[in-house]
């Protein structure tokens, strides 16, 4: 199951950011009842050699990428493996 996240964060890939380019990271982690994204692994990542692997990484490992957990009567509980889209879009981050 892949979840869209919102914007991607605090980290853009300089070389990326400085030419306007856009792109996106697919993460399989382990999703927490909290949010956190733990045990992550790049699964794909476009376009090719700007960097967004690594900045999905560095933002899942430093807790700034979350995702909403499923609610299994009214809880929020933790999932083993989840896939994530994390898009890098100028103008996207908060």
């Amino acid at each position: 199951m892949a979840r869209r996240l919102g914007g991607p964060g605090p980290y853009y890939p300089a070389r990326a950011a400085d030419l306007g380019i856009t792109g996106y990271a697919v993460l399989q982690c382990a999703l927490r009842a909290s949010g956190r994204l733990q045990d992550c692994k790049v699964v794909a990542d476009a376009p090719d050699d700007e960097d967004f692997d690594n900045a999905a990484m560095r933002m899942a490992q430093k807790g700034w990428l979350t995702a909403k957990p499923r609610l299994v009567d009214g809880q929020p509980v933790d999932e083993p493996r989840v896939q994530v889209v994390v898009p890098f879009r100028m103008g996207a981050r908060r």
